[in-house]
């Protein structure tokens, strides 16, 4: 509500021996963010992960849960946990008790985004349910999120990156069960590109509705496009990399990116990585003291071996958005420098998408590759964030 124009003020920090004064000047603008979100994005969580770490039972999970979604959420982040079916007697009334609210909006309260639910979340289904089974999951996914509204928002997780040809078999089998049973209102979406990495493989176009990946070229997307496929990308994807030791740039031009290239989604394979739990040598990390949050040096081969050194990856921060505040004193969740890059980036599209809605969409596309100069490639100059940002809100002064 606050008049357009400059305002001034200081700023006093204190504590520590520290006792510094600052100055602030804010511009308002005479135009607002929308509460909702068009980035659209999904960062997955188990709530286990959540109830692992402090001890928390099934009566006292759902609130922690409940502090990590609005946080989540005022950074303009999908926090989503997939259902996980396997026939069609899966109780949907009891999870909507306790995940209805973050999609509808009403655990939102307050906070900049208030009264909006995410704006994606999965559906799993298991891969060892018979045809008959497979069929009537989808279907009983379809009719209730159909009849609470989400079936622009619910997507089927089908395949995390397949790789081999029986993968693709398996998906064509899979996808096709589903096409049959619910047509393309519960779209399939695999973590692949739009070519296979081996011809031999053959084809997914046709059986899945959503490629995410960042390998597909243009012209494979435009490919996929033009057959009614979705494309979207995961962790870093045509952006750069979420680990601690990249600037928040890396993060930041996500917005810009997933707008220059007409994604439809970003997904974030995990945001709360506190156990390496994929190898077989499994361990906690120290979030407060190490920053290796994925080491595949603990990785062991089928027949008990060590993995192969320079093939292990050794990634600072990768899947850890969101810091257990336990350890530093507080009860809730710990948002780390990388989801303040994050909600930059969601707010950097809503500048872009407000231009396109205002009829200047042509201005909005220079503006992103401004930003996104090349796939993995963002402005290096932080001040020259700003100075388009500013140029930004100079081209929409006076919209509504």
């Amino acid at each position: 509500d606050a008049a357009p124009g400059v305002y001034t003020g200081r700023l006093t920090l204190s504590g520590g021996g520290l006792d510094q004064a600052l100055p602030l000047e804010l511009q308002v603008y005479g135009f607002a963010l929308p509460r909702e979100t068009h980035f659209r994005n999904f960062f997955y969580y188990g709530p286990e992960q959540i109830g692992e770490f402090y001890g928390a039972d099934a009566t006292l999970l759902p609130a922690l849960e409940r502090q990590f979604q609005r946080l989540a959420h005022d950074h303009r982040v999908s926090l989503a946990t997939e259902p996980e079916l396997s026939g069609g007697g899966f109780d949907w009334g009891a999870w909507w008790v306790r995940y209805g609210p973050y999609l509808d909006g009403s655990a939102f309260d307050s906070g900049p985004c208030r009264g909006v639910g995410a704006n994606l979340w999965p559906v799993g289904i298991s891969h060892d349910a018979s045809k008959d089974d497979f069929q009537a999951a989808a279907r009983s996914a379809v009719e209730f999120c159909g009849g609470k509204h989400l079936l622009e928002r619910v997507f089927l997780g089908l395949w995390d990156e397949p790789g081999s040809g029986q993968d693709y078999a398996d998906i064509r089998r899979f996808a096709g069960w589903a096409h049959e049973a619910v047509g393309r209102r519960l779209p399939v979406m695999v973590t692949e590109q739009v070519q296979p990495e081996k011809p031999e493989w053959g084809s997914l176009l046709g059986a899945v509705d959503i490629f995410c990946s960042d390998k597909s070229s243009d012209a494979d997307m435009a490919l996929a496009r033009a057959r009614g496929a979705a494309i979207w990308v995961y962790n870093g994807g045509l952006g750069g990399g979420p680990y601690i030791d990249l600037p928040p740039l890396a993060v930041t031009v996500w917005g810009a990116a997933a707008w220059r290239w007409r994604l439809g989604g970003w997904y974030m394979w995990d945001s709360m990585y506190w156990r390496q739990k994929h190898f077989k040598v499994q361990q906690a990390t120290d979030l407060y003291h190490d920053p290796l949050t994925f080491d595949e040096t603990l990785r062991k081969n089928a027949d008990g071996t060590p993995y192969r050194a320079d093939w292990a990856l050794r990634l600072n921060g990768d899947g850890v958005f969101f810091y257990p505040g336990k350890p530093a004193g507080c009860d809730g969740p710990v948002g780390c420098i990388r989801l303040k890059a994050l909600r930059r980036a969601a707010q950097d599209y809503e500048y872009l998408w407000l231009l396109a809605k205002a009829g200047k969409r042509d201005l909005a596309d220079g503006f992103a590759q401004r930003l996104s100069t090349g796939r993995n490639q963002w402005e290096p100059d932080p001040s020259n964030w700003v100075r388009v940002r500013g140029e930004m809100a100079a081209a929409l002064k006076g919209t509504k």
